[in-house]
Order: C-alpha cells, then sequence, then structure tokens
C-alpha cells in the first residue's frame, strides 16, 4: 500500500466510529476533511486510550534503523516478527480510510470508510498498516491488500488488554468486508 485518502465529513467519522475523544491539534470546525496521504505523513488514527476510543493522528511508517522505514507489515507474521511484536500484541488501532492505493491501483469498499488495521509504536507517534493476502477481483491484480477490521471486531481490536490478537485474526481475516477495485 503507498497511499490512501480518506474523503468524510468530520461528523461521520466521529460517528462512525464511536469516538469518545479527540487529541488533534490540526482538527478545525470544516465540516469536510479531506486528507490525501503517503508514507510519511501524518494519518489519523483511532486507538483505545483511558479516555475511551480516541482519534488522533500518528505517522505513517515505524523508522526502525536510518535509512528504513516500514510502512506496512504482514498480519500473518506480525505476532512473530521482533520489529512488530509488542505493537502487534498490545498496540493496536484503525487507520479510517476511503481509498487505499497500491501499485496505482484503488482500492475501496463502496461507500464505506474502511477500518484498516494498523499497529503504532511505543510513543505513540507512528503506525504501519497491517496487510494480508489479496482476496476476491483484486487477487489477479495485486499479491497484498490492507486488513480491513469488521465492525463487530473493533472493540478487541482495539483493546490493549487482549495481547493474543492471533486468537482472533483468523475471523478478523474471514470476516473482512470484501474489497473491490476502483479502477
Amino acid at each position: 500500500m503507498r497511499k490512501g485518502n480518506l474523503e468524510a465529513d468530520l461528523g461521520q467519522i466521529l460517528l462512525q466510529f464511536d469516538i469518545e475523544s479527540v487529541q488533534l491539534h490540526q482538527l478545525s470546525a470544516k465540516s469536510n476533511v479531506k486528507t490525501r496521504f503517503e508514507p510519511g505523513d501524518n494519518v489519523y488514527a483511532i486507538m483505545q486510550t483511558p479516555k475511551g476510543r480516541t482519534l488522533t493522528s500518528l505517522r505513517w511508517g515505524f523508522h526502525v534503523l536510518k535509512p528504513w522505514t516500514l510502512y506496512t507489515a504482514k498480519i500473518e507474521t506480525a505476532s512473530l516478527k521482533l520489529t512488530w511484536r509488542e505493537s502487534y500484541n498490545t498496540r493496536r488501532c484503525i487507520v479510517p480510510f476511503t481509498t487505499a492505493y497500491a501499485h496505482d491501483l484503488p482500492i475501496e469498499i463502496p461507500n464505506r470508510i474502511m477500518a484498516v488495521a494498523g499497529i503504532y509504536n511505543t510513543d505513540g507517534s507512528a503506525v504501519s498498516i497491517l496487510t494480508t493476502e489479496s482476496t476476491g477481483e483484486l487477487v489477479a491484480l495485486k499479491p497484498r491488500q490492507p486488513v480491513v477490521v469488521p465492525e463487530e471486531l473493533w472493540p478487541e481490536w482495539l483493546d490493549p488488554t487482549i495481547t493474543n490478537p492471533d486468537s482472533f485474526r483468523d475471523r478478523l481475516l474471514r470476516d473482512a468486508p470484501l474489497l473491490h477495485s476502483a479502477f
């Protein structure tokens, strides 16, 4: 995944994701938030905090070693890799997208904001997007796609006290909404 869009009314984002707290300095009273972003840019992220479900912003990409930055992680191996393990086990978030792009091919769920699975770093400043093997019509177009968290799994996905997300990973992948190419 190399870029994304989030084109939605701010009220729709707050309502769809049942946001209880907003921790963004750059949010204004504008009724329409239109964001186009690439790795290295700030993206919106939804996480569970002591204040409840919180909308914040994080930089897209973990700085691992200079000059390497990792923008995506494979969900199939996130619990096994030292780079991702702790974040995958305790620091999960949702990154809202309306369109994601891989190899310049647009991917979407028509007429919905996608709840893309993310994991964030120790200080809460950066996020990486989780990917999985492509399904449906995307198989012929590209090998991987973002993991979309089904709404019924949002509470489990965001809960930092659940330290073994592999216990519901199969259900997460099986129940995820089908993505479509907008190409």
